[in-house]
């Protein structure tokens, strides 16, 4: 987790961003169950997430990943519980991402 701001009683920290040089990055676990979901160049399924945010600030970088993880969780939900996929179109663009297709999602 990386430490967003601190005031008082307050800290806000944001989970799945990881900074390689100047470009934040986004790394995340694949839920248990859904690694055929996520697969790399070969085909191969995915236990790990890992993939620029295309940005050097930290706040942008933190609300990109927030989009792309719910993003993941509506697509996860759905893979793991059986659910209709029209219902929630978070979890459309979850697919899209997870065939490398993140730029028709955006």
């Amino acid at each position: 987790m990386v430490l967003l701001f601190e005031s008082g009683a307050f800290r806000l920290s944001a989970k799945y961003i990881q900074k390689k040089g100047s470009v934040w990055y986004f790394r995340r676990p694949v839920r248990i169950g859904c690694e055929g979901l996520h697969r790399d160049t070969t085909g191969k399924p995915q236990s790990m997430l890992f993939f620029s945010l295309k940005t050097g600030d930290q706040q942008e970088a933190a609300k990109r990943a927030n989009d792309h993880a719910k993003r993941q969780d509506a697509l996860w939900n759905i893979h793991l519980n059986g659910t209709a996929e029209a219902v929630d179109p978070k979890a459309a663009l979850g697919r899209l991402e997870a065939a490398g297709l993140a730029g028709c999602a955006n």
